[in-house]
């Protein structure tokens, strides 16, 4: 594994801990340069992350939670994973990372904005964490790419 590539990386990120952490939870990580760190960031990590939430958002659906803000939350999870990792993936394909800082930029607009109803309609709910995170890893990606030559 290279350690340096991948720590030097992530000491460039605002969260070079977390960069870290889910970097090395990723074999493929290894052998990648910063282009490959970046996918991997995105495509591997955030978009579990990002899928997890949504399949929790969905349960809690199915249960009988339904505030709209849940509702718009499941939305956006929809958009981010069908929409924004993909804009990021093609972007990063496409060498285009203005497109790719973008789509991290607007994957933490949109998850801010659910934090921000679920704060009011669901009080200490998990997920406003859970959202955190994902945008966090969003954030880490968007500074990958921009280390990008």
């Amino acid at each position: 594994m290279d350690v340096n590539l991948i720590e030097e990386t992530c000491r460039n990120t605002p969260k070079p801990k977390l960069c870290v952490d889910s970097l090395y939870s990723v074999p493929q990580s290894a052998s990648a340069d910063v282009k490959g760190l970046a996918h991997i960031m995105n495509d591997v990590v955030l978009r579990t992350k990002a899928q997890e939430v949504h399949t929790k958002i969905d349960l809690l659906i199915k249960q009988g939670t339904r505030p709209q803000s849940l509702l718009t939350c499941a939305q956006t999870y929809s958009l981010i994973i069908n929409d924004k990792i993909k804009a990021v993936n093609d972007g990063l394909k496409d060498d285009q990372p203005l497109k790719t800082e973008q789509a991290m930029v607007d994957t933490v607009s949109l998850l801010n904005d659910c934090n921000s109803g679920l704060e009011h309609s669901l009080p200490g709910t998990p997920l406003i964490g859970m959202n955190t995170n994902v945008a966090d890893l969003a954030t880490v990606t968007k500074a990958i790419v921009k280390q990008l030559p």
